[in-house]
């Protein structure tokens, strides 16, 4: 990957808890996105999503995670986040 020049960063405190990936995996996505919600008020969850931001805000990232569809996923709701806040474009791959 460093050869292509795409660097990977792990943001651990922007991953969903398992009771929330329990809930997408049911498809209940209000659900888990509620338990990412609280998640996200945590202050290192915050810190993290600075650092995404940050970060895409100096090149274009990709959000990764195990979920097929997006809509059911967190990372839309960070994706939302930044294209609500800051005006980002955000493209589902």
């Amino acid at each position: 990957l460093k050869e292509a020049g795409i660097d990977y960063v792990h943001l651990r405190p922007l991953g969903t808890p398992k009771a929330g990936r329990d809930a997408a995996r049911k498809g209940r996505i209000d659900e888990m996105r509620e338990i990412f919600a609280g998640h996200m008020a945590e202050p290192t969850s915050e810190a993290a999503f600075q650092l995404l931001r940050g970060l895409a805000a100096e090149k274009k990232t990709a959000l990764l995670c195990f979920e097929t569809d997006h809509a059911g996923c967190h990372r839309a709701v960070l994706a939302e986040r930044l294209a609500s806040e800051d005006g980002f474009e955000v493209v589902n791959l």
